[in-house]
């Protein structure tokens, strides 16, 4: 029985094209009338009500093979409940714990056609066992969050599920995958082939043709299994892996300039030529468009290359490539995955400025190596995208190892501050903004003014001054640019007093457990000292031929002494109850610093949110709550088997039945009373009961109540 179908979403006038359809059925035929025979929905898996396809469209899906056979498969893997404890950005966890306690982890993320990088990793300690403990806990309640273990860590693809059309990268070996990350496996040898078929605008529609839907449908697991591969698959794809190869390191190329990634060498500014910061600022946006237009006609080859492959007609290329099927469902109240789908991200020459100036910071910290910029050390061809990723990228300064630099080379041209602390101070010898002058004076020779003037001019106008910047912009700039999955980890620390004049820098990843009592009996004590005594040498001047600028110099001697003696007072609080953690995650690491940020108040408070949920217990897993509150801690490993694999604990308080379920002892093999003494420090309860007494502080008194826990 066949029915007929009117569709008017395209007209601009709806009645006329009814009327149109109507009134001459050969004129409107397969464009606003169908015409169609009812049992033939039922060739398309899920028999959807998709009238508009053809029946030479429709015929494919019973004579052509799916790709789930031979070994091809797409696989949902875990999800954790509760990411806050298990995952991080991969730049905020110790460089030698990545590959081993923390894995690469598939977790969807933006359109990115062809190649994203992998920008969150897990907690795998023990395997996994964390989660394993909390999924066999909770399994009645939670359901299945642990799945196809057997696929985590192959080389593969994944995807975003939910965008307005189909985008797959590669899944590099070592990756975990998630369930808004799965992953795309087969044959390695066969993965570019998957990738190219997977990224035409015929297998796009082929998907949607099942799912019903072309707005911004969910890519389910199930329905990329069940799509049609063209016949002979994969060795019939092999036109399209060179093309794919390309768009892939076409794309990767491009993500060099991004310091959040692992593919990262240089800034954008100093991977073109120029004499001024405009000029590279216009060859990289002519790079810009010549890789863009590279990619298109990629694009473009790929969909004729899979057109060919599944011997579609010319009618139906134009509906695929026109949109004629593109209907205007729910597109703008989908729920997507992260970020615009813009294929290649461009920026404003005040975002390029600010992308040179965060390298020149991790520079002047040691974190990545100038000598890429001075082109001492080149960088090396990009490895298999489906290779293992590197535990850091070849722009940052590593040692032989491949880990985080430990040892100075010899002859580098940029000194480097023991211990990750730098100054807000002018003339200090480890004052940021000058420090930073000195890594563009390296980088860019006798250039180096211009393009710093330039720079300035980009960030704030004619005059403005770079240490402005880096005083009241840069930390917020860097928080944004180091916040993913709604996860916020800036790897440097401001901290400051109220006034935001005098501030004291820290680079996370070389702190220890006495990085704070060093900046206060180095740094800020004896700057102390002079400033009083420069305060009471003033006071007791006789000078009164200008009292009025007299009285200035006292007021700003007071606001210097005043600023320093905060810090001192603060960071004297904290100093006993704070240790350089960074398997908790930056949050944590931060939380006991929030009163020290009064000029970022929207992060302060953050800060103060995860302060106050560490102190009622809800992170108990970590070590910032072991060391402050072992009683508390040590208690519940003995009833959450989780929180005991995290303290290493679990054969003390758990033990194996005979049918190999776990269970708590009856008696723990060591008393509790002894495990909280083991962890105990009067020295760190008397602080953390003097930090919590004392009184809020001037520029935070609205005392944050809502857990915003992800």
């Amino acid at each position: 029985m066949k029915a007929v179908f009117i569709r008017a979403l395209e007209a601009d006038d709806k009645a006329e094209g009814l009327r149109l359809a109507l009134r001459d059925p050969s004129l409107s035929a397969g464009k606003g009338r169908f015409d169609i025979d009812l049992e033939s929905f039922g060739s398309i898996p899920r028999s959807p009500f998709a009238y508009w396809v053809s029946g030479a469209v429709r015929g494919m899906f019973s004579s052509l093979p799916r790709f789930e056979i031979d070994g091809r498969t797409v696989k949902q893997g875990l999800a954790t409940t509760d990411d806050f404890r298990f995952v991080r950005n991969w730049w905020e966890v110790p460089v030698d714990s990545l590959g081993k306690r923390w894995m690469p982890f598939a977790k969807g993320g933006a359109f990115s056609p062809f190649y994203a990088d992998i920008g969150l990793c897990i907690d795998w300690l023990q395997d996994g066992a964390q989660s394993w403990a909390i999924y066999e806990a909770r399994r009645d309640v939670v359901g299945g969050i642990m799945k196809n273990p057997d696929y985590y860590f192959r080389p593969g693809l994944t995807y975003p599920r939910r965008l307005h059309r189909l985008a797959v990268m590669p899944l590099p070996a070592g990756t975990i995958i998630s369930v808004r990350g799965s992953g795309i496996f087969g044959d390695k040898q066969d993965l570019l082939k998957i990738a190219g078929l997977f990224s035409s605008s015929a297998f796009d529609f082929l998907v949607k043709c099942m799912l019903g839907r072309f707005g911004h449908p969910q890519f389910d697991n199930g329905t990329l299994c069940q799509a049609p591969v063209p016949a002979g698959f994969p060795d019939s794809a092999s036109v399209l892996e060179l093309p794919t190869k390309r768009a892939i390191n076409l794309k990767r190329e491009l993500d060099t300039q991004n310091e959040n990634s692992h593919a990262f060498v240089l800034p954008a500014a100093l991977q073109v030529s120029g004499a001024t910061l405009i000029a590279r600022y216009a060859a990289w946006e002519d790079k810009i468009e010549t890789v863009a237009a590279e990619l298109q006609a990629i694009q473009e080859q790929i969909d004729q290359l899979a057109f060919a492959l599944y011997e579609i007609n010319s009618s139906d290329q134009y509906a695929i490539a026109n949109g004629y099927a593109a209907s205007d469902d729910d597109a703008e109240d989908a729920i997507v995955d992260e970020a615009s789908d813009a294929p290649i991200e461009r920026y404003s020459l005040r975002e390029f400025a600010e992308e040179l100036l965060s390298w020149a910071v991790g520079v002047a910290f040691g974190r990545f190596d100038v000598r890429y910029a001075t082109g001492e050390k080149e960088p090396s061809v990009p490895a298999d995208p489906f290779e293992a990723l590197p535990l850091c990228p070849q722009g940052m300064m590593t040692d032989e190892d491949g880990l985080m630099l430990r040892h100075m080379p010899s002859g580098y041209p940029i000194s480097i501050p023991r211990g990750g602390v730098l100054v807000d101070d002018p003339g200090h010898p480890l004052d940021i903004t000058d420090r930073v002058k000195a890594v563009f004076d390296v980088a860019f020779g006798t250039n180096s003014d211009v393009v710093w003037s330039e720079t300035a001019e980009a960030l704030g106008g004619n005059g403005y001054e770079i240490r402005k910047w880096l005083r009241s912009k840069f930390l917020q700039q860097h928080i944004d640019r180091y916040s993913k999955s709604r996860r916020k980890a800036p790897i440097y620390w401001q901290i400051s007093a109220p006034s935001g004049e005098r501030s004291i820098w820290l680079y996370a990843h070389q702190l220890h457990s006495d990085t704070l009592f060093q900046i206060l009996h180095d740094l800020l004590i004896p700057k102390l000292s002079r400033e009083k005594y420069n305060l009471e040498a003033l006071m007791g001047s006789n000078n009164d031929d200008n009292l009025v600028h007299r009285g200035l110099e006292l007021e700003n001697q007071e606001s210097i002494v005043t600023d320093l003696q905060y810090l001192v007072d603060e960071v004297g609080r904290i100093a006993p109850i704070w240790i350089a953690n960074l398997d908790d995650g930056i949050p944590l690491s931060m939380a006991p610093l929030w009163r020290l940020f009064p000029h970022q108040r929207a992060f302060q408070k953050d800060l103060r949110v995860e302060w106050d949920a560490l102190c009622r217990g809800e992170y108990d897993w970590s070590r910032s709550a072991m060391l402050r509150w072992p009683d508390r801690v040590v208690s519940k490993c003995a009833t959450d088997r989780s929180l005991a694999i995290a303290h290493g604990l679990e054969d003390v308080f758990w033990v194996k039945d005979d049918h190999g379920k776990w269970m708590a002892r009856a008696r723990p093999l060591r008393p509790v009373e002894q495990l909280v003494a083991e962890r105990a420090s009067s020295a760190v309860q008397e602080a953390l009961a003097r930090f919590l007494e004392a009184p809020e502080p001037v520029a935070f008194t609205k005392r944050a109540r809502t857990n915003k826990r992800r």
